[in-house]
């Protein structure tokens, strides 16, 4: 008897089409680099997503938020939809942007994990050196990449 063995993606983005004008132009060169810019230009629905993932054996996904220079490419509301739409599919990834004042930042997360039920918290590494964001993470109990930091 064999066993399926069934991956998890633990960064997705999702790329509905009526976020696509909303990229940023210097992050465009990783589709074109890929050979998918025609299609990130399309865009994706969410139940497209879920059908891809079906075909490449992926069980569950850690979707992500992506806010860059104050607009949200893919809002963590965004996210919570689909989440709840698909809850066994994805787990949801929020985002803050970590330079603003610290006890505002610490509202936002505790915004996204007790509001919209996010697991895990993404943030820009180039943002992280102003106020370090994993001590809010880690006081609403949830995982950053510098969790484990200070």
């Amino acid at each position: 008897m064999t066993e399926k063995v069934m991956a998890i993606d633990g960064w997705a983005g999702a790329c509905p089409a009526d976020s696509v004008a909303q990229w940023p132009d210097e992050f465009k060169h990783i589709f074109r680099r890929y050979g998918s810019i025609e299609r990130f230009e399309k865009g994706i629905t969410i139940e497209e997503m879920v059908a891809e993932m079906d075909e490449a054996g992926v069980e569950i996904a850690a979707l992500s938020a992506f806010d860059y220079q104050g607009v949200h490419v893919i809002s963590n509301e965004t996210v919570f939809e689909y989440k709840e739409r698909y809850p066994k599919r994805f787990i949801g990834t929020g985002t803050v942007d970590p330079r603003g004042k610290p006890m505002d930042v610490l509202r936002q997360i505790e915004h996204l994990v007790k509001d919209l039920g996010m697991t895990a918290l993404r943030l820009e590494p180039c943002a992280q050196v102003a106020n370090p964001p994993w001590r809010a993470s880690g006081i609403c109990g949830i995982k950053s990449p510098g969790a484990t930091r200070g």
